[in-house]
């Protein structure tokens, strides 16, 4: 069979409602994909942009953590240096 006959007996064939819903869901599926393949980020450096800033804002919680640590350990150390000259005004 030829293309050109081919062609010919598409056009006469009837599209039947079932052939019709197949076909739009196709088309839609494929501009479906299609939206969601564009839609990726070429920017590789924002991820690593803010990695560094969340290392950053971890290395500083931690180094204020760390600080009020050492002054929590700081303080009772000091109420015990006071605490002999309470004890000799008893």
């Amino acid at each position: 069979m030829s293309e050109a006959q081919q062609w010919h007996r598409t056009a006469r064939r009837r599209f039947s409602r079932r052939l019709v819903l197949s076909i739009s869901a196709r088309a839609g599926m494929g501009a479906a994909g299609l939206a969601l393949v564009g839609y990726g980020d070429d920017n590789d450096d924002e991820p690593v942009a803010l990695a560094n800033l969340k290392d950053q804002i971890d290395e500083q919680v931690q180094a204020q953590a760390q600080s009020e640590r050492e002054d929590e350990q700081a303080q009772p150390a000091e109420t015990l240096a006071e605490a002999p000259a309470a004890i000799a005004d008893i």
